[in-house]
């Protein structure tokens, strides 16, 4: 299955803003979704530098032992990405530490869910004022 396919959402709901309206679901989550978001490109900032946070490896441990635990909150939980019109190029906006996490857990470990939105803005300006609200 390729990026795309793993990236695709079904069970739309609309929600409004600034930036128009994203696609927006459910996301049970798989290892292939996973990878397939933390390997889209990191947001740069005007200076060229990541917009990301850095990677907590202890935030990871402790998301993935709530979700091995089963007390994992899929619903406070969100993932996003932004396909940016001026560079016909898809970025990560959130979801970095939950995708991690999940890709520490074993194979087949299932029954995970996340809020997952797809937005779609014109310039990397509007993608750089859509992640800083994320």
């Amino acid at each position: 299955m390729s990026k795309e396919e793993q990236l695709e959402i079904e069970e739309v709901t609309t929600v409004g803003g600034e930036f128009g309206t994203p696609k927006e679901c459910r996301k049970c989550l798989t290892k292939g979704f996973a990878q397939a978001l933390l390997d889209l490109p990191d947001l740069a900032g005007e200076t060229g530098l990541s917009l990301d946070r850095v990677l907590q490896p202890r935030h990871v441990k402790y998301i993935t032992r709530t979700m091995q635990e089963g007390t994992f909150n899929g619903y406070l939980a969100s993932t996003g990405s932004v396909h940016v019109d001026e560079t016909d190029t898809s970025y990560r906006l959130n979801g970095q530490h939950t995708m991690s996490a999940f890709l520490e857990l074993p194979d087949g470990y299932s029954g995970i869910s996340v809020r997952h939105q797809v937005w779609r803005v014109a310039t990397l300006e509007d993608a750089r004022k859509l992640y800083a609200q994320h």
